[in-house]
């Protein structure tokens, strides 16, 4: 039988098309994302030119806010995000985001006002968060265990490829007409997902056995998927025998679920605090201030598509290679590259030297997309374990965005205590901490089932 190398030998040979076609749909909110993480670059050097339009032009204290209100919509958003795919599913929570994603651009793009804006972008980031939280569950729920990784790259590949829209469009569209040219992505992804299967861990979660077995059978292309079935209904009845003491018993009793707390905690919050979320947010700016030889706009297009290659590349790579080793090398050389940016900033050598900051930011991008970019959210397709998803996601969706929203709003005041140098030497030694966590303390989960995961973890 013709089937593909990560897929198990039962597979048939239209479970990987099947698997990949469902991923990509539920990954286009991911796209979504990535616009919404990307607008704000081109458009607060738009907003702030003394041409801008209303409500430009903006203050640095509101382009700060104008940056930093996705991830506060997005924080405010995680403690319902769990308990929404709980109760209603993971394939109508993705397609429920979908609503406040396309208001939100709404808002943006009919903008007349500041708060008007802020509101819009409140909105985008509180669908940014849902996607995040419920996206990577869904595409580990349905992938045979063999395509999980690789098929969790799909969501920072699609985030990757909103910013790189929006990089490359922003030289040369307004920020108005970005806005409007995003609210169609929104639809996109609910055609895309209401038209998919709910996944087998939630419907047997909800005692719908028969529906459970149907879409194994379709997600796997064969009759034989009563073992997986099985496994499920296994978990479901330990944990239904354990009601009375076990699942009722508090979260810091509970010594699987307190290591994937704090395995979600401190991999999300490395995420972040390796500064990603500040060169995605203020490319544009940071390149003025280093005083590159070449139009910022264009080179911060260019640090989005060397991470959009780079993310591509990732896809077979995390299939065949162990998450440890490669977060480790991923962050240590995110690490390198946020080390010397500093002290490019620290040393001022002069406008002859201003493709230093474009080559460190390349290396920091290009290690960022082969490791830790697409592991933070294949870490949590991992971790989802299926009575610990909502959780699992909750903690990692709080932290991300909540992280995200501080290290955004923080900047302008971080630059002006430390300086550029000491904030970019912040970043690589948080990235540095994050690499020694990874190869010391993370446990190994590629190609193993969730049952396997949980043992591991006992």
């Amino acid at each position: 039988m013709d089937t593909d190398p990560l897929l198990s030998n039962r597979d048939g040979r239209y479970a990987f098309r099947r698997q990949v076609m469902s991923s990509i749909g539920a990954a286009t909110g991911a796209f979504s994302m990535g616009l919404s993480l990307g607008w704000s670059s081109p458009a607060i050097t738009q907003l702030q030119a003394n041409t801008s339009s209303v409500p430009g032009p903006i203050s640095d204290s509101e382009a700060d806010w104008v940056g930093s209100l996705v991830p506060l919509g997005a924080f405010l958003s995680v403690p319902i995000a769990g308990p929404m795919m709980e109760r209603w599913g993971r394939r109508t929570t993705i397609v429920l985001a979908c609503i406040p994603m396309f208001l939100g651009w709404a808002c943006i793009a009919l903008s007349r006002a500041i708060w008007m804006m802020y509101l819009g972008r409140i909105f985008t980031g509180f669908a940014a968060s849902v996607y995040s939280v419920v996206v990577p569950v869904y595409i580990a729920e349905i992938a045979s265990k063999g395509l999980r990784g690789v098929l969790g790259t799909l969501f920072q590949l699609l985030v990757v490829f909103g910013l790189v829209n929006m990089y490359g469009l922003g030289i040369t569209v307004e920020w108005k007409s970005l806005a409007y040219g995003a609210m169609a992505a929104p639809c996109i992804t609910f055609i895309a997902v209401i038209s998919q299967h709910e996944t087998p861990n939630w419907l047997v979660k909800n005692r719908r056995i028969v529906e459970a077995n149907g879409v194994l059978r379709y997600f796997r292309d064969t009759n034989n998927v009563s073992e997986e079935l099985d496994e499920l209904i296994g978990s479901r009845q330990t944990e239904t025998l354990d009601d009375g003491t076990a699942d009722h018993k508090p979260v810091y009793k509970d010594k699987i679920a307190l290591k994937v707390i704090f395995y979600m905690l401190v991999m999300m919050l490395t995420n972040q605090m390796c500064g990603v979320n500040v060169v995605i947010t203020f490319t544009d700016s940071i390149f003025q201030t280093a005083g590159v030889s070449i139009k910022p706009e264009l080179a911060g297009f260019s640090v989005g598509l060397v991470m959009f290659l780079f993310t591509i590349i990732s896809t077979p790579i995390i299939g065949r290679i162990n998450r440890r080793p490669l977060l480790f090398t991923s962050l240590s050389f995110c690490s390198i590259a946020m080390v010397c940016f500093g002290f490019f900033f620290h040393l001022r050598p002069g406008p002859s030297y201003g493709w230093v900051p474009i080559v460190c930011l390349a290396v920091f991008i290009l290690s960022f997309s082969l490791g830790m970019g697409p592991l933070c959210f294949v870490l949590l397709g991992d971790f989802s374990l299926p009575r610990l998803a909502a959780l699992a996601g909750t903690i990692s969706g709080l932290t991300n965005w909540g992280s995200a929203f501080l290290m955004t709003i923080v900047y302008s005041d971080m630059r002006r205590v430390f300086g550029l140098a000491g904030t970019f030497w912040f970043y690589g030694a948080c990235s540095a901490a994050g690499a020694l966590f990874s190869i010391i303390v993370l446990p190994e989960t590629r190609g193993r089932s969730f049952q396997e995961i949980e043992m591991a973890l006992k």
